[in-house]
């Protein structure tokens, strides 16, 4: 059975465009840096619908123990540490089966 993480942000006021450029390319990097990722998608929002948040991110696993790795990955925590949290006002996550 395979196993999904989907994370949600919002940027916070004053991140830049640049700087919200930058931290997409760093996930979307994480397909290459990474073993055992699946399809890995990175959407920022239509703008549809007032108050969503702005990125979504969608990863696939082949098994919860390939996402308990990712998790700790050190290319995965560095993306976190020094490109996103640095602009990100708000997350939240959700993990489950598929």
């Amino acid at each position: 059975m395979g196993f999904r993480h989907v994370v949600l942000f919002r940027w916070a006021d004053g991140a830049t465009a640049a700087q919200q450029d930058d931290a997409l390319a760093a996930l979307v990097r994480l397909g290459e840096q990474i073993a055992d990722l699946g399809r890995l998608t990175v959407g920022r929002d239509a703008g549809s619908t007032p108050g969503n948040a702005d990125v979504a991110v969608t990863v696939d696993f082949p098994d919860a123990a390939a996402y308990e790795a990712y998790a700790t990955n050190e290319h995965h925590v560095r993306v976190v540490t020094e490109k996103i949290r640095p602009i990100l006002a708000e997350r939240t996550a959700v993990q489950h089966p598929t």
